[in-house]
């Protein structure tokens, strides 16, 4: 037999945890974005192909993100046994998720050309 006292607490835990990775993916994201920009970086100074993958690894990072955001909502909609299963799936599809985007994403800014001052 579970103990609710515990599913509880686990899902007050994984909730908590959620919306630490969701705030440094925020922080992360937005300190990158802010330095490129600086840098005179664009994506769309990229040749087609480059430009897609760039595309699909921040449309894969900000899925992440969004799912991490999910799972730091403090709301449920299910029991908290059920509800504390789907939000720590959630978390862990979230971080790879966030994670593989932006190593594509970064893999395709580093190798890409560095824009000449004008």
């Amino acid at each position: 037999m579970e103990d609710p006292t515990h599913d509880a607490a686990e899902l007050r835990r994984t909730t908590y945890i959620a919306a630490l990775w969701f705030a440094a993916a925020v922080i992360s994201g937005t300190i990158t974005t802010a330095m490129l920009l600086a840098s005179g970086w664009r994506p769309y100074n990229l040749s087609p192909l480059p430009e897609a993958i760039w595309l699909a690894g921040t449309v894969i990072a900000s899925a992440g993100t969004v799912l991490l955001a999910w799972a730091g909502c403090p709301v449920t909609s299910l029991g908290v046994a059920q509800e504390n299963r789907r939000k720590t799936l959630t978390v862990r599809i979230g971080i790879v998720a966030f994670m593989v985007g932006i190593a594509v994403a970064s893999a395709v800014e580093l190798f890409s050309p560095i824009p000449q001052s004008q």
